[in-house]
């Protein structure tokens, strides 16, 4: 395994029953999604979910945990976080090559130190001379660039050795989400024809994508020939089974939660889960503090139920249902 450098810099935890990762502060455990999504990495994969539901934490975080172990190398930022702190030039950010020049920006020009940076989560990479490289774009005529001859410049290596760019909520900063779409597709089509072993992995709101797109599944256009190399990957949240040995092994108990437990973390947003779960020394403390909090929210409920007698039946039986464990039959799917 590589060493983190000073851009990057993290804690690799292993014991005899788990094995976590520490990214952006946090303990990172390995889950269903977390695997699959790693395991089917295709050039350019579109993840979306709602927020709280593992896209930074459960997918983005694990994945540089499992390339940190393999020593590949990869570059994470959080390009809404970056912009919305260190601004940006006179770039519209609706494609790969332009996100790279924001990077050269952000590092060499805007003044802002690389440590806060990374202190505040917003970058994160085991490519020592990032910045250095990144330079080397003021001898690229950037109007008669393409990807390939950035990569070509900056990242030679990768024509024998893989580079992982995982973007964070490139929709929450780009001007047209749909062309941005189309135009990383053939970038990334030009990179893989070019003998390029680059895979981009795009973190995207469900929210924000299905307000500029009308759906929730961004993808390359139909008969783009990136689709070929292209996947999207919806976030639901967690199993039960990943939850069973999440708390198994944190705990260091041979104890089994309960399935109605379960079945309460199963529905709640993975991050609200972690959050319960991080203020809890046991099962039983973890019990008491979801019935807590189930109970504030029915009693929330409870105060904005509509006077609408039919509609105030439906949220009192789900309120009871949930209460229960039983609530599945009112998912939407």
């Amino acid at each position: 395994m590589t060493s983190p450098t000073k851009i990057g810099d993290a804690l690799h935890i292993k014991s005899d029953k788990i094995s976590t990762c520490e990214v952006f502060g946090k303990h990172i455990y390995e889950t269903t999604v977390g695997k699959k999504v790693y395991a089917q990495m295709p050039r350019l994969y579109f993840v979306v979910g709602y927020y709280g539901y593992g896209k930074t934490f459960g997918v983005g975080a694990y994945i540089i945990c499992k390339l940190r172990e393999q020593g590949k190398k990869y570059i994470y930022i959080d390009i809404n976080e970056l912009v919305n702190t260190v601004g940006k030039p006179d770039l519209q950010l609706l494609s790969l090559r332009d996100v790279i020049y924001y990077l050269h920006y952000v590092f060499n020009e805007s003044g802002v130190p690389h440590e806060r940076l990374h202190k505040e989560y917003k970058i994160d990479t085991n490519i020592e001379n990032l910045p250095n490289r990144l330079e080397l774009l003021t001898k690229i005529d950037y109007e008669n660039s393409n990807i390939v001859k950035i990569f070509n410049e900056l990242f030679s290596e990768v024509s024998k050795e893989p580079l992982y760019i995982i973007i964070d909520q490139l929709e929450g900063v780009t001007t047209d989400l749909r062309r941005s779409i189309e135009e990383i597709c053939t970038e990334m089509r030009q990179l893989h024809d070019a003998g390029k072993y680059v895979y981009l992995l795009l973190l995207m709101q469900r929210a924000k994508v299905v307000k500029e797109l009308r759906t929730s599944v961004p993808e390359c256009p139909k008969d783009h020939p990136a689709r070929g190399i292209s996947n999207t990957y919806k976030l639901t949240g967690y199993k039960t089974e990943d939850y069973q040995k999440i708390l198994r092994n944190l705990y260091d108990s041979d104890e089994d939660a309960d399935k109605k437990l379960l079945e309460k973390l199963e529905i709640l947003p993975p991050r609200i889960v972690f959050e319960l779960i991080n203020r809890s020394t046991d099962l039983s403390q973890l019990k008491e503090n979801l019935e807590s909090l189930l109970s504030d929210t029915r009693e929330e409920l409870y105060l904005k139920v509509p006077k609408n007698k039919e509609l105030s039946i439906i949220v009192q039986n789900f309120l009871k249902s949930l209460k229960l464990g039983s609530y599945k039959k009112y998912l939407v799917k």
